[in-house]
């Protein structure tokens, strides 16, 4: 049996295939043409067509734009005119003065937007607000027999412009001095190891007091787990050379600063010791 051979038509053949092929391959992947961002939006007859590839504005409803004061109606202006008064108004009080007190620092800080970086730049800027009272102030002296009676005489009261003068010595007053308003209150002691008060109670609870101070003495609160201050109001506070222990010892809030509002403190020189109580 004779074999056929004829090799050049095979070739044409297997050619004429892989090219069909190809070609419906490559019309599978043919890009879409891009479509019109025109259609749908009618042309003046008069505008002359936009070149291919030009961006097409695109109406929109916002307001046309003037730089003419004429052309802004009248309320708008005048609304204007008072967002801008009251803008400066505002950066009038964010600005820092040098009489300034700490709850009237917070108050340019919180109501004003006041920068306090401008504050927190360095310790002297921060502490300037919780300054002395200026001119004339009260002092009553504080021995240990004495406590228990001028604590007594300030609760609840408005202790304003007043130096309590503790003498050296230890002292166990049974109640807190009570501070519900005020301004320009001082504690002062004799040293760290020169007075000391051995707390049944926080030594200070307020509802707001502006420019309280409480220097030179230790507050031993291990009787009660107590410290320094309670402040349930708006207060400005500066410590200096104070040292707080046994507030960690029982239950509460176990700490030397308790603080349930916007409060201003500055600490300086101070010593909080730890592990003085029954579960430190």
């Amino acid at each position: 049996m004779s074999e056929v051979r004829n090799p050049p038509v095979l070739l044409v053949v297997l050619v004429a295939l892989v090219a069909g092929a190809a070609g419906y391959f490559l019309r599978g992947l043919r890009a879409d043409p891009a479509p019109d961002l025109g259609a749908g939006v009618e042309r003046d007859p008069d505008e002359p067509a936009p070149k291919s590839g030009a961006r097409r504005e695109v109406p929109n409803d916002e307001p046309a734009r003037t730089d003419s004061v004429e052309e802004i109606a009248p309320e708008d202006l005048e609304w204007m005119r008072g967002a801008l008064a009251r803008e400066k108004e505002r950066r009038r009080e964010a600005e820092f003065q040098d009489g300034d007190s700490g709850l009237g620092t917070l108050r340019r800080i919180d109501e004003f937007g006041a920068d306090p970086g401008l504050l927190l730049a360095d310790f002297e800027s921060f502490v300037r607000p919780l300054r002395s009272a200026p001119g004339d102030v009260r002092v009553i002296t504080v021995t240990p027999e004495t406590i228990n009676e001028v604590f007594s005489n300030y609760r609840r009261g408005d202790a304003s412009r007043v130096t309590f003068e503790f003498t050296a010595g230890v002292f166990e007053p049974k109640i807190e001095l009570r501070l519900d308003g005020g301004e320009f209150v001082t504690l002062r002691g004799q040293g760290m190891d020169a007075t000391t008060i051995r707390a049944q109670s926080d030594l200070v609870f307020t509802q707001g007091v502006d420019n309280l101070a409480v220097e030179a003495l230790t507050l031993d609160g291990r009787l009660r787990s107590d410290g320094l201050l309670d402040s349930r109001g708006a207060a400005a506070v500066l410590l200096r050379r104070v040292r707080c222990l046994g507030f960690d010892s029982s239950a509460g809030h176990s700490a030397a600063l308790g603080v349930s509002a916007r409060t201003y403190i500055a600490v300086e020189s101070c010593e909080f010791v730890g592990g003085y109580g029954h579960s430190p």
